[in-house]
C-alpha cells in the first residue's frame, strides 16, 4: 500500500473515532433529565466552493433551548488545517456561544490528526456546561 493510501485510512480511521465519540456523547446527554432529544450529526459537506468537515451534538432541552457541542475542520491553499470548536446555546432570540475553545491550526498532516483527536476530546468533556442552569435561565 502506498504512503497516500496509508494517509485516507489514517484520515478516515479518525473521523470515525470522533464520529464514534459524538454518537457516545449524545447517548450520555439524552439520560439527562433536563434533555428531551439528543441528536448527532458527523459529516463532509460542501458550502459554495468551500468543502468542510462538520460535526455537532445537539441536546434540545426541556425547556425549549438547545446546546449544540461544534467542531468545524477547514483548510485552505496553502494546506493549512484549520479545526473550530465551540459549544452553542439556541435559545427564542438566537444563538450565543456559550464557550469558544482556541483554534487549532497546523500544515503538518500527523499533527492534524492529532489536533482533531485533543479538539474532540476536549469538547465532548467539557464540564462547563451545567443543563439545568441554561435550562431555567431567561
Amino acid at each position: 500500500m502506498d504512503s497516500n493510501s496509508e494517509n485516507v485510512i489514517r484520515l478516515l480511521e479518525m473521523l470515525a473515532t470522533c464520529n464514534t465519540k459524538f454518537i457516545h456523547h449524545a447517548s450520555l446527554l439524552e439520560k439527562q433529565p433536563e434533555v428531551k432529544e439528543a441528536t448527532t450529526r458527523f459529516e463532509c459537506r460542501r458550502y459554495g466552493m468551500e468543502t468542510l468537515i462538520e460535526g455537532y451534538v445537539d441536546a434540545e432541552l426541556q425547556s425549549g433551548k438547545a446546546v449544540c457541542w461544534y467542531l468545524e475542520v477547514r483548510w485552505d491553499a496553502n494546506h493549512t488545517w484549520l479545526i473550530d470548536t465551540r459549544i452553542l446555546i439556541n435559545h427564542a432570540r438566537g444563538q450565543d456561544t456559550g464557550h469558544k475553545f482556541p483554534d487549532r491550526m497546523t500544515s503538518e498532516f500527523n499533527e492534524f490528526l492529532n489536533n482533531l483527536q485533543e479538539a474532540t476530546e476536549e469538547l465532548i468533556s467539557f464540564d462547563g456546561v451545567n443543563l439545568a442552569s441554561i435550562a431555567s435561565s431567561k
